[in-house]
């Protein structure tokens, strides 16, 4: 392959990705109270939130039910992604960064960024 048609396939990939960010395409917000209730009812029907701790980049939230469920919640392309945590998660604190174990390997460990006052309600959760 010769290097003028490298330099036109990176010119064309670099342009499609240009048009995608432009329409906004496989972006999301950061995730609002509203909306992670409504995906966790939705999910989870019946589900009655108690609590719910969002992190600070709004990229992944957990969320306790009345009835003691914890549900992670994480952004994953435009829709966010939620798994119902079995018993009680393992927590690893590192300063800011809390990472919650959520037991399944497809999905991931839980990152959320919380300040003092977020860490002492993950606590009471949990």
């Amino acid at each position: 392959m010769n290097w003028l048609l490298s330099l036109g396939s990176l010119a064309g990939v670099l342009a499609l990705g240009g048009v995608a960010r432009l329409l906004r395409l496989g972006g999301s917000e950061p995730l609002a109270p509203e909306q992670v209730t409504e995906r966790v009812q939705f999910e989870y029907n019946p589900f009655r939130v108690e609590r719910m701790v969002i992190g600070l980049d709004g990229r992944a939230a957990l969320v306790r039910a009345t009835d003691g469920r914890l549900v992670a919640v994480k952004v994953h392309g435009a829709h966010p992604a939620t798994r119902l945590l079995p018993g009680a998660p393992a927590v690893t604190t590192c300063g800011d960064l809390v990472v919650v174990d959520t037991g399944d390997r497809w999905f991931g460990p839980l990152r959320l960024r919380l300040d003092q006052a977020q860490r002492d309600m993950l606590r009471a959760m949990l």
